[in-house]
């Protein structure tokens, strides 16, 4: 987090709690879909993970949810002014993780596992994203 305000400055002390409730909404779902794809696994090993605990419909609700969150995370600090106009861009990471939820859901409703590749590459797409945002806002002249 202390690395993600530098980057971006350092200069507003309300970086940090941006980054780091935006980053722990990131990883939990990330790490949550992530346990589809070994849930015999886990169920023979008698590991408890939230797929098996609430099902595959409802974590796959709650993981809309979390994205959901994550977004509103973000409009927040922008809108309060807490953190700069051009880190909207990462609206469109939301747009994609909800579109790996979706594809997910389609697999392992006809019994498949999803791969996990694809909702990890969500992180690899932050700095594009950003960038994106950060040349839109100058080109708008919003920066």
């Amino acid at each position: 987090m202390v690395y993600a305000d530098r980057f971006v400055g350092g200069n507003q002390p309300s970086l940090v709690p941006f980054f780091f409730g935006y980053t722990f909404l990131s990883f939990l779902l990330n790490t949550v879909y992530c346990d589809f794809k070994d849930l015999e696994r886990d169920r023979f090993d008698g590991v408890v993970t939230l797929p098996l605990m609430l099902g595959i419909p409802n974590t796959l609700r709650l993981l809309h949810i979390v994205n959901a969150a994550a977004l509103a995370w973000l409009i927040a600090f922008v809108a309060a002014g807490w953190i700069p106009v051009w880190t909207t861009g990462l609206a469109l990471v939301h747009g994609y993780v909800s579109a790996i939820l979706r594809h997910g859901a389609r697999v392992m409703a006809r019994g498949g596992l999803p791969g996990d590749a694809a909702i990890d590459a969500e992180f690899a797409l932050w700095l594009p994203c950003a960038l994106l945002g950060s040349w839109m806002t100058a080109f708008l002249g919003l920066a």
